[in-house]
């Protein structure tokens, strides 16, 4: 008679007859109750049968799938095919030497091993299964021994939802939960609002298993089912009346003795709980250990076979965090010949960055050496020279003789090489200072005082005034200053620099005029003399000299005197020549950098950062250490000409005009 379903008939099947075999518990229970010789399953567990009304109709069976189930297990059958149909005793001899977690997996594996092992007949076996396990707690009082198995080996994964990696167990609890379902069913009541929170076992957040969050992570933590649980038992005891017997109890009294009995199992849990997790910390140190002594194991085995094939220990030691070597699974050639080829890779990239590394510091030790002898080369040169020299943090990569020696991966006659290389330098300054030098002279026009004279000479001439047009505002130098400027260091590419300065030579002549000097003079000529000038265009100004505000003008030196007219512009120049007996010393205001003075006399000359000195220090060390009471720029100290040198003015007390004139008009009378 072919098999015939509803959709061929249109009518649902018959019911089926419930089975009967007694249903088989699940080793995930936290409570059992005690019915014949087998541990019977509660709703409490993750695994629990259901219930004959409660299982879904099964669709019946077709004889293809039975013939292609019959070809599989005879496919899948294998030596210990024949282990189920053994005599028991045979079976609990074997059983016998399982530890708790192979028991748990045993049964789970067909309905014959489950039936063996959650026979109450075969407690025994679990309690030889624990003494396996070393220091393992004892199994509680209210839990069979499979379902405290089940609780401690049975899987890491939530007894609510089934999510995995659930490695803590909650043993206050009993249970195991994911961060979502701690979230969903843990509860926090009050004690005030809640009187009974004594009686169900809780959890504290600061424990580290409860996902705390603000206010309530010191708090305590009950799961609503064991809340539920327990208000259903009280309100089934306060509503009872009489006994089994039929006759009445007092209530009140079943009432206290359920709430001392359910808060003495409350606090011998708890207690039970601290035991637990002192175990479980002591075993997750061991497997900790355990792990790692694979791990260090495989990493040995590893770098045993790499050197054999002629590879660094340095180079090995480099993949130790690599996911194939740092692995807690044992080593074999089955799996070298897996992970070989993708290892030898990693090492041979860490052997070329050690290779590189070592480069690099080599490199860093010629560099340090280079730039040490190139500082002690620069105190040998002349001032001129060494401003035109680059710094020596910009000397490698600037002088191509140097950068040669760093960039050889080559320290045979380092020192040597230097030296020659340092020769070449100096050949490359000089032709480097011929180049600007005839950049700069052909930049101005020509003059009669220009005849005969060398293009150094020229530069050096006070009328030599160039501007560099990308300062803002644009600064004047001397033609000295020009020769040593770098120009490619500032912004605005594009500008002519750089441009001779036709405003300041102008100022120029007409301080020379003043003074009845020659064109010739140098700009170092009118430094040693350090004549000051007022510019009679600009009006009165106040300042403060000490005493009061008083009315006059600033004294500045020519250097100073060709930066104001830049700024101002005057149409009509119109100098007056101080006596430099009125400029108060103790106010001069410089222009530019104060601290660019160095001594000619000392020697080796010191051309670093930091040892520049202002012109009153440089004066007091000329005079204590050299007996120079009466020093001279260029012969007895000189300037940085790599700093900017606009000059020093300073304030002093004029009369105005009109007391200026009545006191040269009473002159002109008393001389007639």
């Amino acid at each position: 008679m072919p098999v015939t379903t509803r959709s061929a008939t249109g009518k649902l099947p018959s019911p089926r007859k419930p089975p009967v075999e007694t249903i088989e518990p699940d080793a995930g229970d936290i409570d059992s109750e005690h019915d014949g010789n087998t541990w019977s399953a509660t709703a409490d567990g993750d695994m629990s049968s259901p219930s004959p009304e409660e299982r879904p109709i099964k669709r019946p069976r077709r004889a293809e799938d039975q013939e292609k189930r019959s070809a599989l297990s005879r496919r899948v059958r294998g030596r210990l095919s024949e282990l189920p149909s053994m005599p028991l005793d045979i079976l609990y001899e074997i059983f016998a030497h399982l530890p708790p977690a192979d028991l748990i997996s045993l049964a789970r594996v067909n309905k014959s091993f489950r039936r063996v092992l959650m026979s109450r007949g075969s407690s025994f076996l679990w309690k030889e299964s624990y003494e396996l396990v070393p220091d393992v707690p004892p199994c509680p009082e209210d839990m069979t021994e499979p379902a405290w198995a089940h609780l401690l080996f049975g899987g890491s994964y939530c007894y609510t939802c089934g999510a995995k990696s659930v490695h803590k167990v909650i043993f206050a609890l009993r249970r195991r939960a994911c961060r979502s379902c701690m979230k969903a069913h843990f509860l926090c009541p009050s004690v005030e609002n809640y009187p009974h929170s004594e009686f169900v076992p809780a959890v504290i957040s600061n424990s580290g298993i409860t996902p705390h969050t603000g206010r309530n992570w010191c708090r305590e933590h009950w799961w609503d089912e064991d809340f539920n649980s327990f208000e259903a038992e009280l309100s089934a005891l306060k509503n009872r009346s009489h006994d089994a017997d039929g006759l009445p109890i007092d209530v009140e009294a079943a009432v206290a003795d359920f709430l001392e009995e359910r808060r003495k199992q409350v606090a011998a849990r708890n207690v039970h709980a601290l035991l637990c997790i002192s175990w479980e910390n002591s075993r997750s140190a061991e497997r900790r250990v355990e792990l790692s002594a694979i791990k260090q194991k495989r990493f040995e085995d590893i770098k045993s076979r790499l050197l054999k094939l002629g590879h660094s220990s340095e180079d090995i030691w480099s993949i130790r965090r690599h996911r194939e070597v740092h692995c807690s699974k044992p080593m074999s050639s089955r799996v070298w010949q897996r992970i070989e080829g993708a290892l030898i890779a990693e090492v041979e990239k860490a052997r070329n960055s050690r290779l590189e590394r070592e480069r690099a510091r080599r490199s860093q030790k010629r560099a340090e050496v280079v730039l040490a002898e190139y500082s002690a080369w620069l105190k040998t040169l002349p001032p001129l020279l060494f401003c035109l020299a680059p710094a020596p943090y910009r000397a490698v990569s600037s002088l191509k003789p140097l950068s040669a020696i760093i960039a050889l991966d080559d320290d045979e006659n380092l020192n040597e090489r230097i030296k020659e290389a340092f020769v070449l330098v100096s050949s490359e300054m000089q032709s480097r200072k011929i180049d600007r030098e005839g950049f700069l002279r052909a930049l101005l026009p020509e003059a009669e005082v220009h005849q005969g004279m060398e293009e150094e000479d020229i530069l050096s001439l006070a009328t030599s005034v160039y501007v560099c047009p990308r300062y803002k505002p644009p600064v004047a130098m001397s033609g000295l200053h020009m020769l040593v400027h770098d120009c490619s260091s500032l912004l605005g590419a594009g500008l002519p620099c750089p441009q001779v300065c036709e405003e300041g030579q102008k100022v120029v002549e007409a301080l020379l005029n003043l003074l009845e000097l020659g064109i010739g003079t140098t700009a170092l000529e009118l430094d040693k003399r350090n004549d000051r000038f007022a510019c009679m265009s600009c009006p009165l100004s106040s300042h403060w000299t000490g005493s009061g505000h008083a009315k006059g003008r600033p004294a500045r030196d020519w250097r100073s005197c060709i930066f104001h007219q830049l700024g101002e512009g005057h149409p009509t120049q119109q100098w007056l020549l101080i006596d430099r007996d009125q400029v108060p010393k103790d106010s001069l205001c410089h222009g530019g950098s104060t601290f660019s003075f160095g001594c000619l006399h000392c020697c080796p000359r010191a051309y670093t950062t930091g040892s520049w000195q202002s012109l009153e220090n440089i004066l007091k060390h000329l005079s204590n250490s050299h007996d120079k009471d009466d020093p001279l720029e260029g012969e007895d100290y000189f300037f940085n000409y790599k700093h900017a040198r606009l000059g020093v003015y300073a304030h002093i007390a004029m009369p105005d005009e009109e007391a200026a004139a009545a006191i040269a008009a009473e002159d002109a009378s008393s001389s007639k």
